[in-house]
């Protein structure tokens, strides 16, 4: 049985929080439910106010704070 990672439907794209993001490692961040849907924010700030986008469903172990705000689709797109 593979072992699957959450499929990430909402990111932070807070500029505060993208910038403290930048500064710590891949899978640091905060994530979070949303409602029904799993919601990421790589600044580990789940009580602050955020500023979601919509990523169409994303692997959690593709996200990489480096290259936010831009977020990579699922491979299966």
């Amino acid at each position: 049985m593979e072992n699957k990672l959450a499929t990430v439907d909402l990111i932070c794209v807070d500029p505060a929080h993208i910038a403290r993001g930048r500064e710590v490692p891949d899978g640091y961040g905060a994530l979070k439910l949303h409602g029904r849907r799993w919601a990421y924010c790589s600044a580990a700030l789940p009580e602050e106010p955020h500023r979601w986008q919509e990523t169409g469903g994303v692997d959690f172990d593709v996200i990489r704070h480096s290259q936010l705000p831009a977020v990579p689709k699922t491979s299966g797109e």
